[in-house]
């Protein structure tokens, strides 16, 4: 687990990673389950993409084009406060959550990611690609989805730090 995840939930209790100031706002737990949700799939998505073979190459020399510039924008923080609809499968539990279940599941999807990533440190990243969990037609770069991971968790673990009592 990151270091500002663990800062961030240490030492909430149950009840306030449950805590939702209204019913359109996500509790932090619901934060990180959603989180979660996405890096399981998407790591898995990465790694069927690996299956396919590793191409050899630079990792740094991974640029985004113009569509992956657009969908690392669209799951981060939108102008004035918006927000995207989240995709069937990948809502939180509405149910409420226990530290001592989310908390590993969390790390292990985080560890999953970060395996994929050391696997990749010498690879043509722009070569990869990898199709989306949400519509298997459109496959991206697996440096998009680096970048869009990166943006997306940012963005929940920021709303998720406002919430924090």
């Amino acid at each position: 687990m990151s270091t500002a995840s663990q800062l961030l939930v240490t030492d909430l209790t149950d009840e306030q990673l449950n805590a939702r100031p209204d019913s359109d706002t996500w509790s932090v737990g619901m934060q990180l389950d959603h989180i979660t949700i996405v890096l399981e799939k998407a790591t898995g998505e990465m790694e069927k993409a690996l299956e396919r073979g590793i191409p050899t190459g630079n990792a740094t020399d991974w640029k985004p084009n113009f569509l992956e510039r657009k969908f690392i924008q669209m799951v981060g923080a939108q102008p004035g406060g918006r927000t995207n609809p989240v995709p069937k499968g990948f809502e939180p539990s509405e149910a409420p959550l226990e530290k001592e279940m989310l908390l590993p599941r969390y790390t292990t999807a985080h560890d999953k990611l970060i395996h994929v990533v050391e696997r990749t440190a010498n690879a043509d990243l722009k070569r990869i690609k990898v199709a989306s969990a949400v519509m298997p037609l459109l496959k991206l770069s697996l440096g998009a989805w680096f970048a869009a991971l990166a943006n997306h968790t940012d963005y929940h673990l920021e709303k998720a730090t406002r919430l924090k009592p």
